[in-house]
């Protein structure tokens, strides 16, 4: 893209082959959680690769720029971000404290590669390549969901035998049955949320993006075949506004070959349904409990007892009295960069059990937020967010952040680097077309 008039942008130099290959590999790995190495995600080997890539490519190394309203929005973030430091330094422990500059060290680096070290081009080229690494990436979660659900019925827990006596990874619990002996499908991981969140974004995209309707019936399936409620809840939200934006773009018509699969599929779907009528019933049956859980919810301290649901209840009820336990700027600039639940686990004595585990947070993006991060950090997140949304209203990059929105209600999916990177790279896509507009106001007029 070039600029007609005397001011002008400098040249963006074009992402490497081998970063092009990195990007894609991130986005293969991002979701598979279970894959680690001397207690580190593979994934963040792969941005550390793509770093080292990025200083040993011999041209620029940065490449930033900022315009418009993005400009603003970053300083105030960034200087948020500085101040929370000085907080957390004061409140938390060491331990929290420690753990608090991994993250955000973590996150700093994964998002200051595709945002502050290219340019709008190669963003755009990034999130595309980051995307369908990931969609691949969906597809080979979704193969070992079903395997594993498959063997589970023979009675082998798969994920157990291959992360826990295997790879030695004792401390998660990597299979895991419903009422009714249905074993839950994580894919490559501990966690059926961002397992489920992972196939709704690999709906989504087989949807939308590849145009793939018997994948779509794979993820879809798969979703419910999680009894995730994280999961349920995304899928609706996603259907939801898909009926509220209709799509612009038609699905292409079906070949022969495509109808039959369809047939042969529902057909499948059918019998499965029909020999595993009494699971599912159950399943129907607990989830119905669980809403029934929320609505008659009561606020109250928490016990060993308590559900699942009421503690995600509680974590909302009581955020208010606890924001009002808490400084003026602990309550401004959070008290510690995701580390939510310190505040937490002294406010319950039931969560207090929860101290030792440190890192822990509340299972919920916008709690953990507002909380750890602070007021004015969590309205200009959610501020960026949410512009990139409506300006992504009528597309397959609005569902996804609609999908991780969504969850984020009962899961805290920005503690996985991957669902927070896919809503910078959208939200970046849409600043950027915003201050396009921004420069043809200002006199610039672009060609490609």
């Amino acid at each position: 893209m070039q600029i007609n008039r005397t001011k002008s942008i400098h040249e963006e130099f074009p992402i490497s082959t081998l970063e092009k290959k990195l990007i894609f590999c991130f986005g293969l790995v991002c979701t598979m959680n279970g894959f680690m190495v001397f207690g580190n995600s593979i994934s963040n080997y792969v941005m550390l690769a793509l770093l080292i890539a990025r200083f040993f490519r011999g041209d620029r190394l940065l490449d930033i720029r900022f315009s418009g309203k993005s400009t603003a929005l970053a300083i105030i973030m960034l200087v948020s971000i500085i101040i929370s430091i000085f907080v957390a330094v004061e409140y938390l422990p060491v331990s929290w404290q420690m753990n608090s500059f991994s993250c955000l060290i973590k996150y700093l680096l994964v998002i200051g590669y595709f945002f502050f070290l290219n340019g709008t081009t190669n963003q755009s080229n990034a999130r595309d390549i980051f995307l369908r690494g990931l969609y691949v990436g969906c597809i080979v979660q979704a193969a070992w969901g079903y395997l594993q659900l498959m063997l589970g019925f023979a009675g082998i827990k798969f994920n157990t035998i291959v992360f826990d006596s295997i790879l030695g990874l004792h401390e998660y619990q990597w299979d895991s049955y419903v009422a009714g002996g249905l074993l839950r499908m994580k894919g490559i991981g501990w966690e059926t949320a961002n397992f489920a969140l992972a196939m709704i974004v690999g709906y989504i995209l087989s949807r939308y993006y590849k145009k793939n309707i018997i994948f779509s019936f794979i993820f879809v399936a798969a979703v419910i075949l999680s009894t995730s409620r994280t999961g349920y809840l995304g899928l609706f939200a996603v259907f939801l506004w898909s009926a509220l934006f209709k799509r612009r773009k038609k699905m292409r018509r079906l070949s022969h070959t495509g109808i039959i699969s369809v047939v042969v599929l529902t057909f499948l779907i059918g019998c499965c349904l029909y020999i595993f009528r009494d699971m599912l019933t159950t399943l129907i049956s607990n989830l119905l409990s669980s809403i029934s859980d929320i609505g008659s919810y009561q606020s109250s301290q928490l016990s060993s007892s308590s559900s699942s649901s009421d503690i995600h209840m509680h974590y909302y009820s009581y955020l208010g009295t606890l924001l009002k336990s808490l400084s003026p700027l602990q309550v401004l600039f959070g008290t510690g960069y995701f580390s939510a639940g310190y505040p937490f686990s002294l406010s319950d004595p039931y969560l207090f059990t929860r101290l030792s585990m440190v890192g822990w947070n509340p299972e919920s993006d916008f709690v953990t937020l507002i909380v750890g991060n602070g007021l004015i950090f969590t309205i200009l997140f959610y501020t960026i967010v949410v512009r990139a949304l409506w300006f992504h209203r009528s597309d397959y990059f609005g569902l996804i952040i609609v999908a991780i929105l969504s969850c984020g209600i009962t899961y805290l999916t920005l503690r996985g680097t991957w669902s927070l990177l896919a809503l910078i790279l959208l939200c970046g896509q849409a600043s950027n077309m915003q201050d396009k507009l921004y420069l043809e106001s200002a006199g610039y007029s672009f060609v490609d």
